[in-house]
């Protein structure tokens, strides 16, 4: 009976552990972002307003008064810091990543 139960616990720690290490978000990320100028996500063309922005574990999401008008996948990375505000950072005009306040992680716009 005393293997079984050591195996049962390193099973449990082996579980925990996994669990810890995946790099997953506990929620989609949901704000309000102003685009002041055209700008393009993936092929998608914007117009300047307030958008709805979610952010998952894959994609990024542009709503405009409820309604998706913009999608395009996403890649997680790290960043040296927490953000101090929520930032888009662009090449031309097309949308290249997606800083959020207070996270110390940002989306690169596939």
């Amino acid at each position: 009976m005393g293997v079984f139960v050591r195996n049962i616990r390193g099973l449990f720690a082996l579980l925990a552990l996994l669990a810890l290490s995946v790099p997953a978000l506990a929620k989609p990320i949901n704000t309000t972002i102003k685009l002041s100028n055209p700008s393009k996500l993936g092929s998608t063309q914007l117009q300047p307003g307030d958008y709805e922005l979610i952010a998952d574990d894959a994609k990024v999401v542009f709503k405009l008064r409820g309604k998706v008008v913009a999608e395009a996948k996403a890649e997680w990375k790290d960043a040296d810091k927490k953000m101090d505000q929520t930032s888009l950072v662009f090449s031309g005009d097309t949308i290249k990543e997606i800083r959020f306040s207070g996270k110390k992680n940002y989306v690169v716009v596939q």
